[in-house]
């Protein structure tokens, strides 16, 4: 296993090396910020609607219904956690939209931490907070899993099994994490080409997703005019006993409903995805409106009609106790092998769309809170756009090197997808809080100023936020070993390594932004 030296050199070497790059063109004479910030407005409803649906329909829906049946012990109860994550949200997006129509010349959550503290003339600062975490954790750990899980079940489909993930360099190990790193840099490649081509690649993949999911959902439901499928809703609220039956304590209850949770709104995540790309939006005042909420709406039914379907096809005893995650065991159900291979290969169809998504709207994360300097040496090269094709093509190149560095050298093993997907996901949760804090004091300090695009009534609001307390404290209650042991990680590290973070970013924000804003100020 590298030593932690080795990895701090690697990764040093290439940083340096990416410098290098960007060095070898500077931006042109006169420009200037404000020209830079007039971004082409590429985006419309419809493109919008697609973005969005891609990014929330990825390897989530096929992966994560395993663990969280056997993390809910019913199907039931698992299938109102799908309908839970639908209604929480939907309610993050209409916060989210409303937020997005205030300050639509903004970027997610960067701005509206600056617009909220801005009367302590130190909002620009607390965003580099944000900044550090979004770019470091939250979209590099959604693209890691689902490069991840694109690679996997791509090899899936060739070999016919899962191989073995456990040995550092094995062949195994080898041929996924060098698959994941080609499928990025292959999204990466694109991207940097031409923001028009990477459009129509993301609506054909929306598109397609959308009608996999009809499609599958349909053939599912037909399995009801089976009696032993029928059978399948028989007592779906009952626990569904394991092969090591565990009478389970409140406190590991609560523990399993949190992490459950997580891993199905991981599933729901990019219903925001717009909030980052408003200055490219043609009219977010209502492009905002219809394409976030439409897109929860349409996720959230196609949702709840693969679960149906799933627990119609799928024995619930035999899924919790399979190695097979439940879309394959679904896709064996069907058609045998032939089956399986056809559900591979669109878990990988799925997961390559949502990492387009992600990197699309993480280059333009990433070039907004450069804007504020976040990394100091490079923040100028990342901010800087191709005038050609009006493309962020360092703030991409950083990002893939990011992510490769760690596909190529994280843990092994099995639980590489929830690993990545809880901490992303739990970090995310974390900051939709925050943000619902910041509407809260917005919507106090501004009441008396005209706005009437798009309002959230308070109690959603708070609705929302307790939801986000829970989903913050439940992972730190204890689950059962036994039930959790397909992710092998049994720890709390996702989200201590979250709180590390986030730690950090504080650390950071406060020895190089407030004292220095204090002492010019003093």
């Amino acid at each position: 296993m590298p030593s932690v030296e080795f990895l701090i050199k690697l990764i040093n070497i290439s940083l340096s090396f990416l410098f290098i790059i960007m060095s070898f063109e500077d931006l042109p004479p006169g420009e200037n910020r404000e020209n830079r910030e007039n971004r082409k407005k590429i985006i419309n409803t419809f493109s919008g609607l697609g973005y969005n649906i891609n990014h929330i329909i990825g390897a989530g829906i096929f992966i994560t219904p395993s663990s969280v049946w056997r993390l809910a012990q019913s199907p039931g109860s698992a299938l109102m956690l799908w309908i839970a994550g639908g209604f929480i949200s939907l309610f993050g997006s209409m916060i989210y939209v409303e937020l997005g129509t205030r300050f639509p010349e903004g970027s997610g959550e960067q701005k509206y931490l600056e617009e909220t503290f801005d009367e302590n003339k130190k909002g620009k600062n607390i965003g580099h907070i944000f900044s550090f975490v979004m770019t470091t954790i939250i979209l590099p750990g959604a693209i890691i899993a689902d490069s991840y899980a694109c690679s996997k079940y791509i090899l899936y489909a060739i070999k016919g099994n899962d191989g073995n993930e456990n040995i550092y360099f094995g062949i195994d190990y080898i041929e996924l994490r060098i698959l994941a790193i080609v499928i990025l840099l292959s999204v990466t490649v694109y991207h940097t080409y031409s923001n028009k081509l990477a459009i129509k690649i993301n609506q054909t993949l929306a598109l397609f997703k959308t009608l996999a999911l009809v499609v599958l959902s349909i053939i599912g439901l037909a399995f009801l005019r089976d009696n032993r499928s029928k059978d399948h809703w028989i007592g779906i609220f009952n626990n569904t006993p394991s092969d090591d039956v565990h009478e389970r304590s409140v406190s590991e209850q609560i523990g399993c409903y949190g992490y459950a949770m997580i891993e199905v709104l991981f599933s729901y995540e990019g219903w925001n995805n717009l909030n980052y790309l408003t200055p490219e939006l043609d009219s977010p005042e209502r492009r905002l409106k219809v394409s976030s909420i439409l897109s929860v709406i349409t996720s959230s039914i196609l949702y709840f009609l693969m679960n149906i379907a799933y627990i119609t096809v799928v024995d619930p005893k035999s899924a919790i106790n399979s190695q097979d995650i439940i879309a394959i065991s679904f896709g064996n159900t069907l058609s045998g092998e032939l089956g399986k291979t056809i559900i591979s290969i669109l878990i990988s169809i799925s997961a390559f769309g949502s990492v387009g998504a992600m990197v699309f709207m993480g280059s333009r994360a990433i070039t907004y809170a450069a804007k504020y300097k976040f990394i100091p040496k490079i923040s100028e090269k990342l901010y800087h756009w191709n005038d050609t094709n009006d493309i962020p093509k360092y703030a991409l190149l950083l990002q893939f090197v990011y992510c490769a560095i760690i596909i190529l050298f994280a843990p092994v093993g099995k639980s590489f997808f929830p690993f990545f997907s809880s901490m992303s996901q739990y970090l995310a949760m974390v900051f939709f809080g925050i943000s619902s804090v910041c509407l809260l004091i917005v919507k106090r300090r501004l009441s008396s100023a005209e706005y009437n695009k798009f309002k959230v009534h308070y109690s959603i609001i708070i609705l929302y936020l307790l939801c986000i307390v829970f989903i913050a404290v439940a992972p730190f209650f204890p689950i059962p070993q036994s039930e959790y042991a397909v992710l092998n990680y049994q720890s709390y590290m996702p989200y201590v390594i979250s709180w590390i973070a986030v730690f950090v970013g504080v650390s950071t924000w406060y020895l190089y932004d407030y004292k220095k804003y204090v002492s010019n100020n003093s």
